[in-house]
């Protein structure tokens, strides 16, 4: 378990997200001039439902940041700083309305001579909720999405950050509280208490069935995530020249 003590600042995990978007602006322009993109980048920013591609390409465009973003400093992965500190953006949403937040206040800060340019805040949680989930996996893509987790991960390295990968993984969570049924002795029937035990013992054998599975198909995860590493993993190697470290959480 992580120590809240070792969380980096808000303002911290915003410089850091900064950072990482240092120079995308001139990015943009070189790949989408006049706002109209390559056709090396078009399957990666204008993918998703039709109304999404009436956006502004600089929305369209951020919108894919943001997801590449999430991937590297979410997903149950770790940016640790030089001193040890996580740059922990929240859980899965809450790291999603983060990097919501950091957007919006991006393009509220950009102007078109006459004042703020963007109206309305374009982006929730919902925008980066399980980043580029779906989108790689294919050579061409694969080849095409790649430079942007590199150049994310340059920029973690400039600030000397490391990195830590989590393979994907199904955890089992239960929302009763076994044992825990107030007893009232007035009303209590010994052949029903042995009823309900019997019951309780039985959905508790199921579910350590249940659990054992679990653990069984994520460990068969983490070993496939170890022969064949995802992009993000990939790009982590080519910038720093080793693979990450695995971990479980």
């Amino acid at each position: 378990m992580y120590d809240d003590e070792d969380r980096a600042s808000d303002a911290a995990c915003r410089a850091l997200l900064d950072h990482a978007l240092e120079g995308e602006r001139a990015w943009m322009d070189e790949l989408a001039p006049g706002d109209v993109p390559s056709p090396a980048i078009a399957p990666l920013v204008d993918r998703g439902a039709a109304e999404f591609k009436e956006r502004p390409f600089r929305v369209r465009w951020l919108s894919f940041l943001g997801d590449i973003l999430w991937d590297v400093f979410s997903d149950n992965n770790d940016v640790v700083g030089p001193s040890g500190e996580r740059y922990d953006l929240g859980s899965f949403r809450g790291s999603g309305g983060f990097i919501a937040d950091h957007l919006n206040d991006r393009l509220a800060d950009e102007g078109d001579g006459h004042g703020p340019r963007w109206s309305r805040s374009p982006f929730g949680y919902l925008d980066f909720y399980m980043g580029t989930l779906g989108l790689f996996g294919d050579g061409e893509l694969d080849e095409r999405g790649s430079p942007f987790y590199v150049r994310v991960f340059e920029r973690l390295r400039e600030r000397g950050c490391d990195w830590r990968y989590a393979p994907p993984a199904i955890g089992l969570v239960r929302f009763d509280q076994p044992g825990e049924e107030a007893d009232d002795p007035a009303r209590y029937d010994p052949n029903a208490a042995l009823a309900a035990q019997a019951e309780r013992d039985e959905e508790e054998e199921r579910l350590g069935e249940f659990a054992r599975q679990l653990a069984e198909a994520n460990a068969k995860a983490f070993e496939r995530a170890a022969r064949e590493p995802p992009l993000v993993v990939r790009a982590y190697r080519e910038v720093y020249g080793e693979w990450p470290v695995y971990v479980r959480h």
